[in-house]
């Protein structure tokens, strides 16, 4: 999220939008010479007042795209800044390797996390809509493995006369300058040669609390018939049931039969939806839906597995 440009004594200058002509301003010189005063008339077409103003604005980016989380026990008598930052670099740079990308195409970064034997959890994330299918790649064994062999190259582990912690054909480059002091190739080299011979295996978890919870809430057999659906092909189960989804005024749009964080909406339709009146308002309201940025996936009951399938394309597993 962006706040604002950075002014030279460190303060923020706040983004503002002019009510009465729609331009954006950006900085307090923009703000005082657009506005008109007393003494003093604007450049404002509309002659806006600072009264005219909405200030304060965050200007924020919203990208859907996968996401890969690793978390690895601190080895004994490990420095976990070193440690986690030299890994995830390591990975980071496997990762580029074994899929021909860029480095920009691929992001990443550590997160505080509570466990104290786990102090850091290495994030990994696609810069694109939609993206290169890297990441999602990465749950097969053969391709993390392959992303490891990589890294060991790239650490120089076949060459007797390497770089004594970290250099720019491993470990540094221009972007990560202020991680530097903290890079060692040898921390990255040794977690992969004690790793061996892995396996990568699904994870079994079902919620049933949350799952009972969902279902107390469906009012109609068809939403019943969607959400058994749902756990029988083991999909990543709605965050919420029966929610409303308002417009910024506070007026609700529609109610959503299920919804999944952070803006997708489930829609279960049966017979009563195949008649043209309420089809019409189906259509209405979830256009209005898209226009303020929701996902929709509209699930047909006599049609389930194409709808399921659809759902598991938007939300995953």
């Amino acid at each position: 999220m962006n706040h604002g440009a950075r002014k030279p004594d460190g303060n923020l200058s706040p983004f503002a939008l002019c009510k009465s002509c729609g331009k954006w301003l950006r900085s307090e010189k923009d703000i005082e010479d657009h506005i008109s005063t007393l003494s003093r008339k604007g450049n404002c077409r509309s002659n806006a007042t600072h009264e005219d103003l909405i200030t304060d604005f965050g200007l924020m980016h919203e990208l859907h795209c996968d996401v890969l989380i690793i978390e690895i026990p601190l080895p004994d008598r490990g420095e976990s800044e070193s440690f986690y930052m030299s890994l995830i670099t390591a990975i980071h740079r496997g990762i580029l390797i074994a899929f021909n990308l860029e480095e920009d195409e691929i992001g990443y970064f550590l997160a505080k996390n509570d466990s104290p034997k786990t102090p850091y959890r290495m994030i990994f994330y696609e810069n694109t809509s939609g993206g290169t299918g890297s990441l999602f790649s990465m749950v097969e064994s053969n391709a993390f493995k392959l992303v490891l062999e990589k890294a060991q190259e790239i650490l120089h582990v076949h060459d007797e006369n390497g770089c004594e912690k970290a250099c720019y054909q491993c470990l540094l480059s221009f972007y990560n300058q202020r991680d530097h002091a903290y890079l060692d190739r040898h921390l990255a080299l040794d977690w992969i040669a004690a790793l061996g011979e892995f396996e990568i295996k699904p994870l079994e978890k079902f919620d049933q609390t949350h799952f009972d919870e969902l279902l107390s809430k469906c009012e109609w057999d068809s939403e019943r018939i969607v959400l058994e659906g749902i756990k029988q092909k083991r999909l990543k189960l709605p965050d919420e049931a029966q929610k409303t989804i308002y417009d910024p005024t506070g007026f609700p749009i529609a109610i959503c039969d299920f919804f999944y964080e952070p803006k997708t909406l489930v829609f279960v339709d049966g017979s009563v939806h195949y008649l043209d009146f309420i089809q019409a308002s189906d259509d209405d309201k979830r256009k209005r839906l898209r226009e303020r940025g929701y996902r929709i996936v509209v699930i047909d009951v006599y049609n389930l597995d194409a709808g399921i399938g659809e759902l598991k394309r938007k939300v995953g597993d």
